[in-house]
């Protein structure tokens, strides 16, 4: 087994027609997180969240990006990316741990160390001075919405910038915020 793996991991295969087969896949289910209101609000939600930073940017990623990628531009991101040093082998069970390592030195022994340090992912996301608010519309009967309050140091010195008011069809919002600003808890309180 180990064989089979080291050879997937070092030597991988990605003949153009299945690789573009599985690109196929991806961007099916692409389109179908777009039919997911839940996951709709949370890609708005990090739009809004992160003005710079990458994780602005669903993790499947954006359709044309995905779209635009080919078998020979993935050979290269492993070649570039798939290095010893980011590889972690875990085995479990009743094994030989010696002879694990023995074998993986056998395999993968010759495979050269690339450079592992990390570009510059963006510039550091600007500071933020008053709401943001987003409003789409997904055809769906249901309601939903995403709340995000910014935390850390700045809440500790003003807890009173960071007040949440109104409320959810009844006053349980207008509880926690109250219960927060006299037990310091965020536990919702009765009525």
């Amino acid at each position: 087994m180990l064989e089979v793996l080291a050879s997937m991991i070092r030597y991988p295969e990605l003949p153009e027609q299945r690789f573009n087969a599985e690109r196929d896949v991806i961007l099916r289910e692409y389109d179908r997180c777009q039919d997911d209101p839940g996951r709709r609000l949370q890609e708005e939600f990090f739009k809004l969240l992160f003005l710079k930073n990458p994780m602005r940017i669903p993790v499947i990623g954006k359709r044309s990006m995905i779209a635009g990628v080919t078998a020979e531009m993935a050979a290269d991101y492993h070649r570039r990316r798939y290095t010893p040093g980011r590889c972690f082998w875990v085995v479990t069970g009743d094994t030989d741990s010696e002879m694990i390592f023995e074998k993986l030195g056998e395999l993968l022994g010759d495979w050269e160390d690339s450079f592992l340090s990390e570009s510059f992912i963006s510039e550091p996301e600007p500071e933020q001075y008053a709401e943001r608010t987003s409003e789409f519309v997904f055809p769906d009967t249901m309601s939903r919405f995403t709340l995000g309050i910014k935390t850390g140091d700045d809440l500790q010195r003003k807890p009173h910038a960071h007040k949440t008011e109104g409320g959810f069809g009844d006053d349980r919002a207008a509880n926690i915020h109250h219960h927060h600003e006299h037990n310091g808890s965020d536990e919702i309180g009765g009525k």
